[in-house]
């Protein structure tokens, strides 16, 4: 059977494409290191013989990369695979760590569209912005589980930077729309949200969700770096960093008319719901 093969299927996007292509009735084989228990069928990457010409891939992009001679194998002839718009942003970062991801995203997406090229198989690379929704993203459920604990959200002194956030299931629709507009050839889109605003608008937005007070208190920047630094120590808060105070400073904006143009991209506006909240999180009560 020709199914579809879906990389990555434990990953927040994943739990939303195995929800659209369910509701199709679309086949679909997902490949993870243990079991997708959204997809009825499921096989360990790289360790089964399979037939599926068409994937998705939702893994980290550098991860990607030693499975292509398998997906090759495949008789795969059309790709559609995440990277992110990090590999832009980070690239100036302060953190040695951020501008090697930055640096590993931009080699991994030559790689693939190199690949792709000598083995004569469609390729599309999409790159979203900040990915949130379902209460398990890594982005704004860590504000959100911040300020449930401790009353306050940290900000630094004229944060101004202008963000696009996208909620996982615009980037899984985009995914079947690129796989599905049958692309001739290699591209890279960037995947912004629907809208662009304020960090702080973003932030006022977001706790409005929560049923209890928050205050912002707004720190000078090296001050907020190094509170980040410190809560980096702390359990579900590991993958914060110094520079990320740097960059509410900065406007981290990307243009969606390529996408638009190419498989008719069409994300939502930010609109956080309670179902974005993280797991345990109370809601405000509305009148």
């Amino acid at each position: 059977m020709n199914e579809l093969l879906l990389l990555g299927a434990r990953s927040l996007v994943a739990d939303a494409l195995c929800e659209h292509l369910q509701a199709q009735g679309r086949p679909f084989l997902a490949a993870s290191r243990q079991a997708a228990s959204l997809s009825p069928s499921w096989i360990v990457p790289g360790q089964a013989a399979i037939h599926c010409h068409t994937a998705i891939s939702l893994l980290y992009l550098p991860a990607l990369l030693p499975y292509l001679d398998w997906l090759q194998a495949s008789a795969c002839r059309r790709l559609v695979a995440l990277s992110s718009t990090s590999r832009f942003s980070k690239l100036a970062s302060s953190v040695r760590e951020e501008r090697a991801t930055a640096q590993a995203l931009g080699e991994a997406e030559a790689a693939l569209l190199t690949w792709a090229e000598k083995a004569g198989i469609d390729c599309v690379i999409l790159r979203p912005t900040l990915i949130y929704g379902r209460g398990r993203d890594h982005n704004l459920s860590t504000i959100l589980r911040f300020a449930a604990r401790t009353h306050c959200v940290l900000l630094p002194l004229g944060a101004g930077g202008r963000r696009q956030p996208i909620h996982a299931d615009d980037v899984a629709t985009a995914c079947l729309r690129a796989l599905d507009a049958a692309l001739p050839g290699r591209h890279a889109y960037d995947l912004p949200g629907g809208e662009t605003l304020s960090y702080a608008a973003m932030l006022t937005r977001l706790l409005d969700l929560l049923d209890e007070r928050v205050q912002r208190l707004h720190l000078p920047t090296g001050l907020l770096a190094l509170g980040l630094r410190l809560l980096a120590h702390l359990p579900g808060f590991s993958h914060l960093t110094p520079a990320m105070a740097e960059r509410l400073r900065e406007d981290l904006v990307f243009d969606a008319q390529a996408a638009i143009d190419a498989f008719g991209y069409e994300p939502r506006p930010f609109t956080p719901q309670v179902s974005d909240l993280p797991s345990g999180l109370g809601q405000r009560r509305h009148r």
